[in-house]
């Protein structure tokens, strides 16, 4: 046996063998208090739901636009290019952040969209929370701790905007189909609420109970 998780951890040291990340790895990687909430500081790198089932991943962007179109969840890489991953995580659809099962670790949840509007207005409104929020490099001040990142999007088979705008689900909707998200642009000092296709690719940041 200790010749067996000898192979093991020296395989791992060589990268050999692919490590498992859960839900609870990203949390303990960081999170900040913001006023009354606390919030993860990297978006969520997760491809397994709470109880262990697999959330299918889609590196084709029209495959995976057709899976959130059909409600199925997914996840993909911006433009199904791993090298985004340690960096901007994962992009998931909202049926993905909305499944029973569950994608943030225990103690957690995907923020709604009226708790993303307690933290904006803890920082002073949506029209000037966004630069708070922002990384330095993302032309913010990150003054909260927040560290928005621009890990772009995928829409309608395509990826779009990586390291220009950031985007983040709420598990709130707007109407069938349609959720409700926050955008990041670095070409102002906002937080943008806006409404988007279900099926769309965004990243998800997690919130304490």
């Amino acid at each position: 046996m200790k010749r067996i998780e000898l192979i093991i951890s020296f395989a791992l040291l060589l990268g050999l063998c692919p490590s498992i990340v859960t839900a609870q790895d990203i949390v303990n990687k960081g999170y900040v208090q913001i006023g009354t909430q606390v919030w993860t500081t990297e978006n969520l790198d997760v491809s397994t739901f709470g109880n262990g089932d697999t959330i299918p991943e889609i590196e084709d962007q029209k495959e995976f636009y057709k899976a959130g179109l059909l409600g199925k969840p997914a996840w993909c890489y911006y433009n199904g290019d791993s090298s985004n991953r340690s960096k901007y995580g994962k992009l998931y659809n909202w049926y993905a952040v909305h499944d029973s099962r569950g994608l943030a670790p225990k103690g957690w949840h995907i923020p709604s969209d009226s708790e993303w509007t307690i933290l904006t207005n803890y920082l002073g409104g949506d029209k000037i929370a966004g630069r708070k929020m922002r990384a330095k490099e993302f032309n913010g001040d990150n003054s909260n701790g927040f560290n928005a990142l621009p890990a772009g999007n995928s829409n309608k088979g395509a990826s779009y905007l990586l390291r220009n705008d950031a985007f983040f689900w709420t598990t709130t909707e707007e109407s069938s189909g349609v959720a409700w998200d926050r955008t990041e642009s670095p070409e102002n000092t906002e937080s943008n609420r806006n409404a988007a296709t279900e099926a769309s690719g965004f990243s998800v940041r997690c919130i304490k109970d």
